[in-house]
């Protein structure tokens, strides 16, 4: 489960079509100012010597912001809440799962089979 918020955010990066100055910005806002190598290793699996984890209460603060950007205000809603918010935006009926629903935005909006 070590993973499991840096896979949440590496799918709706993916979904969303984000940039790194896209995240970067997002990040910021979010009260992160995150550097380039640090942006990096979020993207790296766990068994990457550079991986850097994801702590719950930053992914809160980042989905915040990802959700403002699509116009949806969601304060102090947990991980759970803010995807399945991202995911009924885009048409989905939400599973309950985060992970399962980020990868399934991200398959709506990129198409096609992913592999993480």
């Amino acid at each position: 489960m070590t993973d499991f918020n840096n896979a949440i955010y590496r799918a709706l990066r993916a979904a969303y079509e984000l940039r790194s100055e896209d995240c970067a910005e997002l990040w910021k806002s979010a009260g992160f100012d995150l550097s380039n190598s640090k942006l990096r290793s979020l993207m790296l699996s766990p068994e990457n010597q550079d991986y850097s984890e994801i702590a719950t209460r930053r992914l809160k603060a980042f989905l915040r912001e990802l959700l403002n950007r699509q116009g949806l205000s969601v304060p102090g809603m947990a991980i759970d809440m803010q995807v399945s918010a991202l995911a009924e935006a885009e048409g989905i009926i939400p599973s309950g799962d985060p992970l399962r629903d980020a990868r399934e935005i991200r398959q709506a909006r990129r198409g096609g089979e992913w592999h993480d």
